[in-house]
């Protein structure tokens, strides 16, 4: 078995994502990081056929090499086929795999490592005993098997009762193709936050890829005014809560439900199996996912820095390092 590094459009890594990856995996998607030095790595059997593959970008802060999860990705889209189905040799298998991936990484020099793994990944003991830091996090998902009233009756009093105000205040969700409403409600609410965002990818995003094939976007309207939106983009199986805004200044605070609650009605009506908050740790945003009835599910961030940079960090991110 061996990892490299191999092209987006390597034919053997197009037909691997074909049957096995989702949206975050195809190309179409992944050009849009070109600027973010991403890597996409090739994981081989011991033939040279591609067997799984995982993804990262690189960045360089003053002197230091940090290689992460690309911005606006959810986790670093690791997917591999395991044909042996004796469940010890499975294990050993995946166990094979990581410590590949451990001596890839290490191959980068990078002096810091924030990697996120999928949720489907949860034997991280490779890492552990490699001197990673392997902190847990989480997102929330919801079954849209569930019927329509069931999602409702799930939802918190709150969130209930914010879709309830929207409507007596005659406020109505709209599907949009016009992204630049989208954009806009975005960009008000990171500049409220204070959050850095990279623009250039946001309008790659929403107006690069971004199709009525991949994507949808509600916005809220309260007197034609656009005061709240909610954009996904989807695969055949999960749609994935990407970007979501409001104006503050708007006469009401229910509009973000509304936008929100007809992206998850839109994935059920749509044929998808799930709908995914791309979840947060930030304590209130949690709270607003939670309101809305998802399961939860963890996933599993793999830390690691050269020793003076995790003394700082022990600062900064004292529950990362």
């Amino acid at each position: 078995m061996k990892i490299e590094t191999i092209d987006i459009n390597h034919t053997a890594y197009l037909n691997l994502v074909k049957q096995y990856g989702g949206i975050f995996h195809q190309p179409e998607w992944l050009k849009l990081f070109d600027d973010e030095q991403m890597r996409i790595a090739g994981i081989f059997d011991n033939d040279y056929k591609i067997i799984g593959t995982f993804y990262f970008s690189l960045s360089k802060k003053l002197f230091f090499k940090h290689l992460k999860t690309t911005p606006f990705n959810p986790n670093c889209g690791l997917i591999f086929y395991n044909r042996t189905s004796n469940k010890s040799n499975a294990l050993s298998f995946e166990k094979k795999i990581h410590h590949h991936i451990i001596n890839y990484l290490n191959q980068q020099k990078a002096h810091l490592i924030t990697l996120a793994l999928p949720c489907e990944i949860t034997d991280t003991q490779p890492y552990f005993w490699n001197n990673f830091k392997v902190v847990p996090f989480y997102t929330y998902m919801i079954d849209l098997k569930q019927d329509e009233n069931q999602l409702l009756t799930s939802c918190s009093a709150q969130r209930r009762n914010d879709l309830k105000k929207a409507n007596k205040e005659g406020i109505v969700a709209l599907q949009t193709y016009d992204y630049n409403e989208v954009l806009n409600l975005v960009l008000k609410t990171f500049k409220r936050k204070s959050t850095a965002v990279n623009q250039t990818l946001l309008h790659k995003i929403l107006f690069s890829f971004a199709n009525e094939h991949n994507s949808f976007a509600y916005v809220a309207y309260q007197n034609g005014i656009p005061i709240a939106a909610s954009f996904c983009i989807h695969d055949s199986q999960k749609a994935y809560y990407l970007l979501g805004g409001y104006d503050d200044k708007a006469g009401s605070s229910s509009g973000g439900a509304l936008s929100l609650w007809n992206c998850i009605s839109h994935a059920k009506q749509a044929g998808l199996q799930k709908f995914d908050f791309e979840g947060s740790m930030i304590k209130e945003v949690e709270k607003y996912m939670r309101g809305f009835g998802p399961e939860l599910y963890p996933y599993y961030m793999i830390n690691r820095a050269i020793l003076p940079l995790e003394l700082a960090l022990k600062f900064i991110v004292r529950n990362r390092f």
